[in-house]
């Protein structure tokens, strides 16, 4: 017991000690701290510019006839409101217009848009914990844990995905308006600024509409101005008018499950627990969900026990205006997580580790941290806080670091590995977009990019036409119509190693392709057959990508793993006899490249 008691003060010595001295150099600490802060940033920065594919994917493709029909001068205000899904995603829709806006519809540009929105959002949360009265280390510590959840790989549904940037503005906006709450404003400009922001999230996704209670009246009641009851009246006024015009020709969509599903509290527990842990979800290789809910109970059990330590104090006006911006980021991720399970529990508690949902989740993690921070504060310079109520807050904060710091290493690589398994997938989708019209992709875009494939393939017809997506869609099957080589391993290298029947009439080419030049696997392969006339055919192309360990190995490229492919295809799509081959595919011209095989002549 003494051992522990001596061990507790003089850490909190040393602590005490370190900030002192940062104190003095406070300027350096800070350029420090943002600059360490900052690498997170920059590390999913480079990784969306080397693994985005400028493909439409799912929900992107609902922007398609905007965007069009902005080229051609018939955009409505309806098609700005119209429902998407359960949302209003006005704002959204304007992004997508605008950047189409030069000519070129690169969705790569959301993907960045993604980051930025997160880095702006980062910098919020550092500004928040600067007025949150911390010390030095602790602001750097908080933040440089901030940076790393908000730019967490667990994310990867999102990074890669135009549609993906919604989700990052509502928590910006609610950031920005606790911090407009800051500044030495007027009253009626927060009021403002607070409404504008409030309103940019309810017209951005279903769950925006909780910025109206999570801004202003927490200035309310951190700052407890005078006449608030004139402004929380305004306020509710305001609110009100964004729902009803939100909810104006509101209808559910057909295929989504009941909102609030019949089934055990216990489900709808676990299920929200699931949610809010989420983001450590892919530490694990197997018990994902048991895992997650795991760490969503620790989390709740922390500010719930946060909760109970501020109400004590609430009378302190400037305790609560110091922990009340927190509560608010935890109540985003815990109403979050109400809204989803009442939404989505139908689905089943698998569906609450979905890497979407780590985007609202992972500031109750957040918010954890800033309150663990500002309650040690508090402790230490209270006469009233024992030794062994500070000794359990270190212990419980030493254990929270330790965890975290092991459970965030351990998702690292598997979510990393799940954004490396999307560039494989979304390069074999933007192939099979593109060469949609000359031969049958079909099956591949059904499978992998949207639902109705016929649908996308009018739509990308349509923005072929206006010369709004690059390259051109491939209208010709003859290779002779393309840039074409040898794959010389140089440029490109791979290998047919097999053509094997599977099933009846069905026939299965595999085998590996990449573009060295490019240092990344083929974005597809296209297999052909001959003829006197037209020369080289191409009939078909790689459906499925596939983790080649040993051309990893050789070419010592991690990049390399997925360079794997298979193509299957009908007897009837070959003129008997015809020799075929396989040709690696680069997109970005089209570029194709003969692959070597294992007989001098395939033939089936």
């Amino acid at each position: 017991m003494l051992n522990s008691r001596f061990n507790t003060e003089a850490l909190q010595r040393s602590w005490h000690r370190v900030s002192e001295r940062l104190r003095t150099h406070r300027r350096f600490a800070t350029a420090v701290t943002l600059i360490v802060g900052a690498l997170p940033a920059l590390y999913m920065g480079w990784f969306v510019a080397r693994y985005g594919v400028e493909v439409p994917l799912m929900d992107d493709w609902e922007m398609a006839p905007l965007i069009a029909k902005a080229h051609t001068g018939e955009l409505a205000w309806k098609d700005l409101f119209e429902q998407q899904e359960e949302a209003r995603t006005v704002f959204p829709k304007l992004i997508f217009i605008l950047s189409g806006i030069d000519g070129h519809w690169d969705v790569r540009d959301e993907m960045m848009f993604s980051v930025a929105i997160c880095a702006v959002t980062s910098a919020g949360i550092f500004l928040l914990l600067r007025r949150s009265g911390l010390g030095i280390v602790a602001t750097a510590l908080c933040f440089w844990a901030s940076t790393l959840l908000i730019f967490s790989p667990a994310q990867f549904e999102l990074w890669l995905f135009a549609s993906g940037f919604p989700s990052f503005m509502p928590v910006l906006c609610i950031v920005g308006a606790l911090l407009a709450f800051e500044m030495r404003w007027s009253l009626g400009a927060k009021f403002g600024i607070a409404a504008l922001l409030s309103t940019i999230s309810t017209f951005t996704l279903a769950h925006g509409m909780l910025a109206w209670g999570l801004t202003f009246p927490v200035f309310l009641a951190g700052h407890r101005p005078a006449a608030w009851k004139r402004w929380a009246a305004g306020w509710c006024a305001m609110a009100a008018a964004a729902a009803t015009l939100y909810l104006y020709g509101y209808r559910k969509p057909a295929h989504l499950p009941d909102f609030g599903p019949a089934m055990p509290a216990v489900d709808y527990i676990q299920f929200f627990l699931t949610f809010i842990g989420g983001t450590f979800a892919y530490a694990a290789k197997h018990e994902r969900v048991a895992l997650a809910s795991a760490v969503g109970a620790v989390v709740v059990v922390l500010l719930l026990a946060a909760a109970g330590f501020a109400l004590r104090r609430f009378r302190d006006a400037e305790f609560s205006r110091r922990v009340l911006p927190w509560f608010a980021l935890a109540l985003y991720s815990a109403l979050s997580g109400v809204l989803v399970v009442l939404g989505r529990g139908g689905f089943g508690v698998k569906y609450a580790i979905s890497s979407r949902y780590v985007t609202f989740s992972l500031y109750a993690l957040i918010a954890v941290a800033a309150l663990l921070a500002i309650i040690a504060s508090v402790m230490r310079n209270s006469q009233q806080a024992s030794r062994f109520s500070r000794a359990l807050l270190i212990g419980t904060m030493v254990l929270v670091a330790v965890g975290g710091t092991y459970l965030y290493v351990s998702h690292f690589e598997g979510a990393t590995r799940v954004l490396h398994s999307i560039w494989a997938r979304n390069r074999l989708a933007r192939s099979a977009i593109v060469f949609s019209p000359a031969i049958d992709t079909s099956a591949i875009i059904k499978r992998i990019n949207y639902p109705n494939p016929q649908l996308i393939i009018a739509r990308v017809a349509q923005l072929d036409a206006l010369n709004i997506i690059h390259p051109p869609l491939v209208k010709d099957p003859r290779i002779a119509a393309l840039p074409h080589a040898e794959a010389d391993e140089r440029a490109a290298a791979g290998w047919c190693d097999a053509i094997v029947p599977t099933y009846g009439d069905e026939f299965r080419a595999s085998g590996w392709a990449t573009l060295n030049a490019k240092d990344k696997p083929a974005d597809a392969v296209l297999l052909a057959y001959e003829t006197p006339e037209r020369g080289w055919i191409a009939f078909a192309m790689s459906d499925a990508t596939v983790r080649r360990k040993d051309i990893k190995k050789k070419f010592r490229n991690e990049d390399l793993l997925w360079s794997g492919w298979a193509a299957t295809f009908r007897r009837d799509a070959v003129p008997p006899g015809a020799a075929i081959s396989a040709w690696a595919v680069d997109i970005d011209g089209p570029r194709l490249y003969r692959l070597k095989q294992n007989a001098p002549e395939l033939k089936l």
